[in-house]
């Protein structure tokens, strides 16, 4: 969150983060972990005009394991447009955005979470913004 503040800060937007005080340890490659959280923020701000809100969420699932969310107030995106962004050089056209990307960060960011055993899937609709949830099993936690 301290590497991205800046960034945020740069378009006004608020970043938030929501712990859970009875967060558990996943069981994770630490730098994987961080590009992923890293990824998403970074689409986040990305695709969130001026003033917007970007919010981090961690929180332990009532089936066990660990579930983290990262939402924002952006542009949104229609099931279509998810499909494209979740695939290899996807791009998804925009006017909020500056900053051309590859296409490549939430595929890749897909998969460092399903090799942890862990699924992300993400929620939008055009207009409403969008969040990543990325949650990891049981037995990748400390119970």
């Amino acid at each position: 969150m301290r590497m991205l503040t800046l960034h945020a800060d740069g378009k006004h937007i608020t970043l938030t983060r929501r712990l859970a005080p009875d967060l558990i340890t996943i069981y994770a490659d630490e730098r994987r972990l961080k590009q992923v959280i890293i990824n998403l923020v970074t689409n986040a701000i990305k695709f969130t005009p001026e003033n917007g809100e970007v919010t981090v969420r961690a929180d332990r699932m009532d089936v066990g394991g660990v579930r983290i969310e990262v939402s924002d107030t952006g542009i949104g995106m229609t099931d279509e447009e998810m499909e494209t962004a979740l695939t290899s050089f996807g791009q998804i056209a925009n006017d909020v955005s500056t900053q051309p990307g590859s296409g490549l960060g939430l595929p890749i960011t897909k998969r460092l979470v399903e090799a942890h055993g862990g699924t992300l899937r993400l929620e939008s609709a055009p207009g409403l913004g969008t969040t990543a949830i990325v949650e990891f099993p049981p037995h990748r936690t400390a119970a």
